[in-house]
């Protein structure tokens, strides 16, 4: 988990304090994003802002006890994609056409193509975030410097080849189920 994020299993009881101070963590980084994804107005990122934040800090009363395994930051981006996007769409069918060309431009394929591939980045940048030292260690060995089993046992000091292998499948097995939750939060999300 980044420095200062607050904690997602702890969400279902967040004071006024936690509130504010998630708020403030986010609010100038969660504008800039939104305006320049969707092309909205300040006025509008605002609200979108607002409610994003409203529906993060009320939903999981609404529902119960739910408890997610993501970054507080991955679940209000989440919230606030909805969110635009449900006010593009009430915009569209009144009729009120006050869009400029990046509203336009965000319904090509390329660039929500881009959005999700951004978005791609991040959840397994999270999910890394969260393997230990020695996974993350053998996964950059073996996919980014594209060494041998052996060359990874020989450099991370392991017997044989067979322990790298062994803490390889472990971090991707790891790494596979963190994305696999963070879909479908994502799924569950993008249904609201």
């Amino acid at each position: 988990m980044a420095d200062g994020e607050t904690d997602l299993t702890n969400f279902v009881a967040m004071s006024d304090s936690d509130i504010q101070a998630l708020y403030t963590e986010h609010r100038k980084p969660f504008l800039r994003w939104v305006k320049q994804r969707f092309g909205i107005s300040e006025a509008d990122a605002e609200d979108v802002y607002q409610d994003s934040v409203t529906a993060y800090s009320q939903r999981p009363k609404q529902d119960g006890d739910a408890e997610l395994d993501c970054q507080p930051s991955t679940f209000l981006y989440a919230i606030g994609r909805n969110q635009t996007l449900k006010l593009i769409r009430s915009r569209k069918s009144n009729g009120n056409v006050d869009f400029d060309l990046a509203d336009d431009l965000f319904e090509l394929p390329e660039v929500e193509s881009l959005f999700n591939m951004e978005h791609a980045r991040s959840v397994v940048r999270e999910g890394l975030a969260q393997l230990t030292e020695r996974q993350r260690e053998v996964l950059r060995l073996y996919y980014y410097e594209e060494r041998s089993m052996q060359e990874i046992a020989a450099t991370m000091g392991y017997n044989n080849a067979d322990v790298a292998k062994k803490m390889k499948y472990e971090g991707l097995k790891k790494l596979s189920m963190l994305v696999i939750r963070t879909c479908a939060i994502m799924s569950f999300l993008n249904a609201l």
